[in-house]
């Protein structure tokens, strides 16, 4: 599997299930783009090892699309649905690991948004800087944690 991973949708979710022990319907979204991004790699990029690096995204050139045709097989399919899978599931296990790691900065930042329902990304830059650092100036925008 190539190492690349769905990025930040998921993560909502793995929040969830951290702090409240299971994920909501609210998360429905979060599992809607990471699956629809993953299924990209996997299907449209080649970003799989399993699969190579071809493009699944429609018929061969010159074949019309029957309807509810992919233009591959249905072990195809079923070999992108596996690595779809597989990446989210790392994606989230992923997700998991980090939030756990910085369990303090996730209750902070829990409380300022039900404080606040909004929060920017500096705000958020400044938690996380506040909970794994003594260094006295936060980061902002144009002076990122890099982790």
């Amino acid at each position: 599997m190539h190492t690349s991973s769905p990025g930040p949708p998921g993560r909502g979710r793995a929040a969830e299930r951290l702090i409240c022990g299971e994920a909501s319907t609210g998360a429905a979204d979060d599992l809607a783009s990471a699956t629809a991004l993953a299924t990209q790699m996997v299907r449209e990029f080649g970003l799989s090892d399993k699969m190579g690096p071809v493009s699944y995204s429609g018929p061969p050139a010159g074949y019309p699309a029957l309807p509810g045709s992919h233009g591959y097989s249905e072990h195809t399919q079923w070999l992108v649905d596996q690595e779809v899978a597989a990446l989210l599931t790392n994606a989230e296990t992923r997700a998991r690991d980090l939030l756990t790691g910085h369990r303090e900065a996730l209750a902070q930042l829990t409380a300022a948004l039900l404080d606040q329902e909004t929060v920017t990304g500096d705000q958020v830059r400044a938690l996380a800087w506040a909970t794994t650092t003594t260094a006295s100036e936060p980061p902002t925008s144009t002076n990122r944690i890099s982790r």
